[in-house]
């Protein structure tokens, strides 16, 4: 269904059925094709398999409409587009001359091409797909001809390319760029060049904030821009051009510096605004996903230009704050659900969670996939010279260090549930190393390990075979040296590296330099996890996943009750809504409420996380409430249910009699109209006692 709008479009003769949402402009597929690659890259046999033929039967339909596309002639040779070349002949100024944007049929062609083609790369590379080279090679020579052509065109100029820039145009530098390194063909570079958007870029190069001085007062959009700068870095790791070397090393430190989060994550509403003032954004509509996604890509980049240990806390930051808690698979079936923004402020904070598969694929459900497909990205880095293995994220995982054919290798396995919990032994992480008995793998490198900038707790700790290594550790990669001689152990007594940094609690002030924001901010930490176990089968989780929206229902409407008795004369206290407090526990990011993870009594998924967690009432607790409303007969005599809130029915669906605005309640005091005290049987009066069957209601009681 996905690549259903690729082959209609090129005229196959098919009976798939395409998603037929409006917002769905076939972008969704590129990102599938990567995230399927990454799979195929991680996963074992025969689960890898099964993922590697189904994107191979979607890479060869696409193949068949590029074909099709092709054998039109012209201008369609190497085509492969959901539409027509109308989309890029309205933004090439074609139809009406001198205007760049025209959204029919799609608004941002380049950005939906993009998708397609860092796709197929990724096939490539990842997945050993060199039909998917050959469909991607045929759409960067139409991307060649025809940006050539523009720029060729008489009376065109560069001033008409940069308006047809100011439509997002994803990552296009970067494949190209990523081309290059590939096929060497100098075209793929130079095409690459042509995607620079230097009305935007220039001011970054010399170190000017985000601000209305890039032609944009209203504010930047974020996911227009990320992916041009990581384009720039990988520019300059191609061509050594210290411009876009520049571009992207001021970029994140302006971002970082004036615009971030103290969960490593940016923007409001998808824009940067004013630096330093983030107070005016602190809203429900704040950190897009998508930006965090792409923010790790520059900094992964900075990273591994720098060997700097601040990057890779931000990596760790963002990634655990911004992005692993952003998907549900306890919620809408087998599909799962995703957040487009993490709200961080506000009121009634809650991850606005929809479903995955609705059709609309936006564009943080591709990230997402992607993200959640390549969990094990950034965990370990290789030094140039081969002298070290750079350990930047706790995550059980493992890696191979192999010195060549003939030269033995060395597996080194990960073993960590960080942030969420410690080893039996207080432990961090703790890494297990392997090499081939009596070959050059096992000697000439050492560890280095990150020693992050929140363990200031102390003591860190790192043990090499339970023998302390000497020395301070302070923030920065820690050098590990193979114990003894100088030697890794072998599969048969292999080296086991204990690490421990013990975590602790901070504030850290809103980045708001005015006076009134002073003293705001967030009060950041890692959590452990409570000694609970997992939701045991799909049942289970789907009544942990309901759990928690009746929980979260609730407690909307006790939030509106407490208004309305604000408007009353009756004495606070009467009735037993049940206080909120009672079921909060410390956690991490994430929402008051509607979590999964609260559903499950579980602390929330990130590390440095702001606010707390609602925790749904335990199995128990639910089950003696449903026996007091059968016993009692319930708030309207029936026995309710997970629907609506326990101890309390939603103003509208009082009885008409009882309604203010409806029936014969609506000339009566506002204190006599409210529903009855829960869990007291029928109607009683305001002080809980029982009407006498029958009895007048009257003005007072």
């Amino acid at each position: 269904r996905l690549a259903c709008l690729y082959a209609a479009a090129a005229n196959l003769s098919t009976t798939c059925v395409p998603y037929g949402h409006p917002r769905y402009y076939g972008h969704y597929l590129g990102h599938w094709l990567s995230a399927t690659a990454f799979s195929v890259a991680s996963a074992a046999a025969p689960s890898g398999a099964a993922v590697r033929n189904k994107s191979a039967a979607i890479v060869a339909t696409l193949a068949e409409a590029q074909a099709a596309w092709s054998a039109l002639g012209g201008r369609h040779v190497g085509y492969l587009f959901p539409y027509s070349l109308d989309a890029f002949d309205n933004l090439f100024g074609y139809a009406k001359p001198g205007q760049y944007l025209n959204c029919a049929p799609v608004c941002v062609p380049f950005y939906v091409m993009h998708k397609v083609m860092a796709g197929m790369l990724d096939q490539y590379q990842h997945a050993g797909n060199r039909q998917a080279l050959r469909v991607l090679l045929g759409m960067a020579d139409w991307v060649v001809r025809e940006v050539g052509a523009l720029l060729a065109r008489p009376g065109f100029g560069e001033a008409a390319w940069q308006q047809v820039l100011n439509t997002e145009w994803g990552g296009m530098n970067e494949v190209l760029y990523n081309l290059y390194a590939v096929t060497g063909n100098a075209s793929h570079l130079r095409a690459g060049e042509w995607f620079n958007h230097f009305l935007w870029t220039a001011p970054l190069a010399i170190g000017v904030d985000l601000d209305g001085s890039h032609g944009n007062a209203g504010g930047n959009h974020a996911n227009t821009h990320i992916p041009e700068i990581i384009g720039s870095a990988r520019g300059y790791e191609l061509t050594s051009n210290h411009t876009q070397h520049d571009i992207a090393r001021n970029f994140f430190d302006i971002l970082n510096g004036s615009h971030t989060w103290s969960t490593g994550g940016s923007n409001d509403h998808e824009h940067w605004h004013a630096p330093h003032q983030l107070g005016d954004d602190l809203d429900g509509q704040t950190e897009e996903s998508c930006t965090t996604y792409n923010v790790l890509k520059v900094a992964r980049h900075l990273l591994q230009w720098t060997g700097d240990a601040h990057l890779g806390d931000f990596y760790e930051r963002a990634l655990l704050n911004g992005l692993v808690g952003n998907q549900n698979q306890h919620l809408n079936g087998d599909g799962g659900s995703f957040i487009y923004m993490l709200p961080l402020g506000g009121g009634g904070l809650r991850k606005p969670w929809s479903s995955a598969v609705n059709g609309n694929f936006p564009c943080c459900w591709g990230t997402l996939s992607e993200t959640f497909a390549k969990l094990g990205d950034s965990v370990f880095f290789r030094a140039a010279d081969d002298s070290a293995l750079y350990v930047s994220l706790f995550v059980a995982s493992s890696v191979v260090w192999d010195e060549g054919e003939g030269e033995g290798a060395c597996e080194v396995t990960q073993a960590t549930a960080f942030p969420l919990a410690s080893g039996e032994d207080g432990s961090t992480t703790s890494l297990r190393v392997a090499c081939d008995a009596g070959t050059a793998a096992a000697s000439g490198w050492s560890l280095r390990i990150r020693v992050p900038a929140w363990a200031t707790a102390g003591p860190n700790v790192i043990l090499v075979d339970g023998k302390p290594v000497p020395g301070t550790l302070t923030p920065g990669f820690a050098t590990v040296p193979a114990p003894g001689g100088g030697a890794w152990g072998t599969a048969a007594a292999p080296t086991t590296v204990t690490v421990s940094f013990p975590m602790s609690l901070r504030f850290e002030q809103l980045d708001d330099n005015r006076t009134e924001w002073a003293g705001v901010g967030a009060i950041v930490y890692a959590a452990g996890r409570p000694n609970r176990r997992r939701p045991s089968s799909r049942a289970e989780r789907e009544r942990g996943a309901r759990r928690a929206v009746a929980v979260d229902r609730a407690q909307r409407q006790q939030q509106q009750r407490r208004r309305r008795r604000q408007h009353t004369n009756q004495a606070a206290g009467v009735h037993r809504a049940q206080p909120a407090a009672r079921h909060m526990r410390p956690g991490t990011v994430g929402a008051r409420g509607g979590d999964a993870h609260a559903a499950h009594g579980r602390a929330g998924r990130g590390v440095h996380g702001v606010l707390a967690l609602l925790r749904a009432p335990s199995a128990r607790h639910l089950a003696r409430q449903r026996r007091r409303r059968r016993r009692d007969g319930g708030a309207h005599g029936g026995g309710g249910g997970l629907d609506r809130a326990p101890w309390r029915t939603p103003r509208d669906e009082w009885p008409a009699a009882q309604h203010p605005q409806r029936g014969q309640g609506a000339g009566r005091r506002k204190r006599d109209l409210d529903p009855p005290c829960p869990g007291r049987g029928r109607w009683r009066d305001r002080r809980g006692r029982r009407r006498r069957p029958g009895a007048r209601r009257g003005a007072r009681e």
